[in-house]
């Protein structure tokens, strides 16, 4: 069996009397491994993750509709033993501009608050 990683995308859908609220949704994106005999095989289990993934549930008088949109990006991972993701791409001289394209340590995600209970306000 050999490891993938797939990105999947899902948005919240705000809705009132089963009518989008907003055209604007928050949307997220997931990194998901897998472990699949094929590459068919892995784009058919990210797609059933990301179908059994939906939910919805009722916040102030509004129903919030967790949808999974798609699959974004798969990859194999059969010759990345400790990564989960690799993406190749050009930048304009990378070094002299780390400053730019690196963030500070408090604006990575893992040290930011979303809010003060934790949640995306929707």
């Amino acid at each position: 069996m050999s490891r993938y990683a797939a990105k999947l995308l899902f948005e919240f859908d705000k809705c009132l009397h089963g009518v989008s609220a907003q055209k604007r949704r928050v949307c997220e994106s997931k990194i998901v491994i897998f472990h699949a005999n094929s590459d068919d095989e892995v784009y058919e289990s990210a797609l059933t993750y990301g179908r059994e993934s939906q939910y919805s549930y009722t916040h102030n008088g509004y129903d919030i509709h967790y949808h999974f949109i798609g699959i974004t990006e798969l990859i194999s991972l059969k010759y990345e033993e400790n990564e989960v993701w690799w993406q190749f791409e050009e930048k304009l001289s990378p070094r002299e501009r780390a400053d730019k394209l690196i963030p500070q340590k408090h604006q990575l995600r893992l040290f930011q608050a979303i809010s003060g209970k934790g949640k995306i306000k929707l």
